[in-house]
């Protein structure tokens, strides 16, 4: 048996030896050939270059006699063929024959490669000389006109002897290698062989679960220290068996527990894994064998999540109804060959948020009509009112009519946030929705003397919106830029970015500090309190923007720096044209 293990682990070394010998001799040869290849083929593109430079005088005045005569005299000095072809592939020179002689080669793969691509090479029979040759051409031109082919070539042979010398050389190198390989081989596998047996003898115990397992070996043996590891590594293995264990029930539990219902499922579509909530959810039995996830779970829109999230490896999250409740569905892949499928119940999160935005309808329709009535009636007032009440009254008037903007904007915010909230949308020309929002503050603009510059991209495309609420998000983002510009200027700029048509407003006002930007999208948020209460501002503007946004499809991204200006871009997808 030893002697058999011996010669399994000697021929294996064995193997290994001529194999990579045999790899490392074929991948030296081939580099060493191609970098070989290379450098000639470099030669003879120089060669190419200067013949090229030289040449153009020839071709201008058609003098080809000299021009062969040149070509010949260079040849012989450098030792190399050079052919001049025109741009219908008839030879016009060459270093080695008579160019009247030769047959047309427009048809040969170099030249009309370099005529193609401005540069062809090849390794074939040459039919003239008899030989195999390595041909290098390159174009020559007249401005941008192709006005003839320079060729230079060299004879294979002088590759191959070459080749041969090297090859040679690495045999010989590589029987010596494999000789002292084979050697330090032979001594490493007699001194491995005996203890090898005595750890194979102790592994396969191991692996049977015996971790008390140990091997005492002589000091002198070359696997003294593996053996030491070996026990030691059999004691680690029992202690984190242990541990792996508890960890895992203590695992077990913690999922079973969570109140999320939590799926594992395979690659090949089958469920893994589910915990109590998922059984709840869809009625399953404590123990189940392993099952596809379509005839577990009950519904359709959840299976098309995962099977999407297996097909593409992509996360997925969606609302879903299931016995009259909502739930949020979220799956994501997990190392490539599993999906974990994680249930919410979001019923009562969307019960608050549901009685949260009917009792904003409901006030704001409650307001609405007595604030309306208090206008009504302190304009009425106005014109009886004595002189020095009038303070007061316009005081009142300021304070109603902002409140009845922030009726009107949480009335338009709580319709942008239903569910069944529908866009009537239309192609518009984005100069048209502009053109009517700027119109809007021509008297403030030349109140406030502030500039205003317009710059559209010719031949913009339209744009596939709701033109009413587009023209809300513009209103409400130049109304801020207006308002927070004391100085300066205010400019529009619409262009298309790829599949999108982006429209910017940029102002050179008061800016935004950084710690604004994570709340500058919230209900009611306002940066500068005591400038919204001067202007009328509801804190609402920029919600509504995102929210009307958001229902196009599009983004929003706001850059500011404080004291220099703000720019606010509004991304809208040309995609949506297709809705």
């Amino acid at each position: 048996m030893k002697k058999s293990f011996f010669s399994q682990l000697f021929s294996a070394f064995l193997l290994v030896i001529v194999t990579m010998s045999g790899i490392t001799i074929f991948f030296s040869y081939r580099n060493f050939k191609t970098e070989h290849v290379n450098t000639l083929s470099n030669h003879l593109f120089q060669i190419c270059k200067i013949v090229e430079t030289v040449s153009k005088d020839y071709l201008f005045n058609s003098d080809y006699t000299n021009l062969d005569k040149f070509i010949k005299g260079l040849g012989y000095k450098i030792d190399e063929r050079i052919t001049i072809v025109d741009a219908n592939g008839k030879v016009l020179a060459d270093s080695d024959e008579n160019p009247l002689l030769m047959e047309n080669h427009g048809g040969r793969l170099e030249i009309s490669t370099a005529l193609k691509n401005g540069f062809g090479s090849s390794q074939r029979y040459s039919k003239t000389l008899n030989e195999e040759m390595l041909y290098i051409a390159i174009p020559i031109f007249d401005g941008d006109k192709t006005i003839g082919v320079v060729r230079s070539s060299i004879y294979s042979n002088s590759i191959e002897s070459a080749l041969k010398s090297f090859r040679r050389k690495i045999i010989i190198t590589a029987i010596i290698l494999i000789s002292i390989f084979l050697i330090i081989a032979s001594w490493f596998t007699i001194n491995i062989t005996n203890p090898l047996n005595q750890l194979t003898e102790a592994a396969l115990k191991v692996s049977k679960g015996n971790f008390s397992q140990k091997i005492i070996l002589k000091k002198s043996s070359v696997l003294k220290e593996f053996s030491d590891n070996f026990n030691s590594m059999t004691d680690q293995l029992s202690s984190s068996f242990r541990k792996i264990t508890s960890q895992t029930d203590e695992l077990n539990e913690l999922v079973e527990s969570m109140p999320q219902g939590i799926a594992v499922i395979s690659s090949s579509g089958k469920v893994l894994r589910i915990n109590k909530n998922i059984r709840t959810i869809f009625n399953i039995p404590d123990i189940f064998i392993h099952s596809d996830y379509w005839t577990l779970f009950k519904n359709n829109w959840i299976n098309a999540l995962i099977e999407k999230t297996l097909s593409t490896s992509l996360s997925q999250n969606s609302e879903t109804e299931i016995d009259n409740a909502t739930y949020l569905c979220s799956t994501s892949n997990v190392l490539n060959d599993r999906t974990i499928l994680i249930l919410l119940d979001v019923s009562e999160i969307k019960k608050t948020k549901l009685i949260k935005r009917d009792f904003s309808v409901n006030v704001s329709h409650e307001l609405r009509t007595p604030l309306t009535a208090i206008k009504g009636f302190l304009e009425t007032l106005e014109d009886g009112v004595k002189e020095e009440y009038s303070q007061y009254l316009d005081i009142l008037k300021r304070h109603t009519e902002r409140l009845i903007n922030i009726v009107n904007d949480l009335l338009t915010l709580s319709e942008l946030e239903r569910d069944d909230s529908i866009l009537c949308k239309e192609n518009v020309k984005v100069e048209t929705i502009v053109s009517n929002v700027t119109q809007i503050f021509q008297h403030r603009l030349k109140t406030k003397k502030i500039e205003l510059f317009i710059q559209i991209e010719e031949n913009l495309p339209p744009l596939f919106c709701d033109p009413f609420r587009m023209e809300q998000v513009l209103i409400n983002l130049f109304d801020n830029a207006l308002k927070y510009t004391e100085v300066g200027k205010i400019t529009i700029q619409a262009n298309r970015k790829n599949e999108e048509i982006v429209i910017s407003i940029i102002d050179t006002g008061i800016g935004i500090a950084d710690a604004h930007f994570d709340r500058i999208f919230e209900r009611f948020y306002v940066v500068d309190k005591s400038r919204s209460r001067k202007h009328g501002g509801t804190g609402l503007g920029l919600s509504i923007v995102k929210h009307i946004v958001e229902l196009h499809k599009g983004r929003i991204v706001i850059d500011s720096t404080v004291s220099k200006g703000t720019e606010v871009e509004v991304f809208i997808p040309l995609g949506s044209n297709s809705e």
